[in-house]
């Protein structure tokens, strides 16, 4: 009996710190910057073969993560690529603001 406890322990064991490291790899900056590149070239591959609502969940989901990340630059690209799509989709006012307010970050981080 003594034995299935110990076998039992070691296994909670194990799966503790599998957990843990994968809390650990979900809030790694560089992993996440990496799964915000993806998504933006991941919809830009959707833009180009016309799947527009496609493209603009990726871009939904990329925005989630620069937010969690608070990289301005990429939530500014991911804006400037929304408003694109919402330009061609018609969205004209959602445009306009996506645009203007990809404009003001890349103004606030002097990116040119």
């Amino acid at each position: 009996m003594s034995h299935i406890n110990n076998y039992i322990y070691a296994v909670i064991i194990l799966l503790s710190f599998n957990m843990s490291s994968q809390n650990t790899i979900d809030e790694d900056p560089e992993i996440l910057q990496n799964n915000i590149d993806y998504r933006i070239t991941q919809s830009q591959y959707d833009l180009d073969h016309y799947n527009y609502y496609e493209a603009q969940n990726k871009l939904n989901n990329a925005l989630e993560l620069a937010l969690k990340l608070n990289n301005k630059k990429s939530i500014a690209i991911i804006h400037s690529a929304k408003s694109r799509i919402q330009l061609i989709t018609e969205e004209l006012d959602e445009a306009m603001k996506s645009i203007s307010f990809a404009i003001q970050i890349q103004r606030d981080i002097k990116d040119d």
